[in-house]
């Protein structure tokens, strides 16, 4: 699970492995104004633009 900081400042807790949003922000495979979709631990479905992305950490959540 990440934590995701947008411009705005929206912040989103999602389903998705650090490594992995790493990978998609340092790339090029992903076009800046392409969405980077994700869901959420309700089962809800996101998505937010690559260049809106402002940065990330990875969370755990307790038991």
């Amino acid at each position: 699970m990440i934590n995701i900081y947008c411009s705005g400042g929206c912040y989103l807790n999602v389903n998705m492995k650090y490594d992995t949003m790493l990978h998609i922000l340092q790339d090029d495979f992903v076009n800046e104004d392409s969405f980077i979709e994700f869901s959420f631990d309700d089962g809800s479905k996101g998505a937010v633009r690559k260049k809106h992305v402002n940065g990330i950490c990875e969370s755990y959540k307790e038991a």
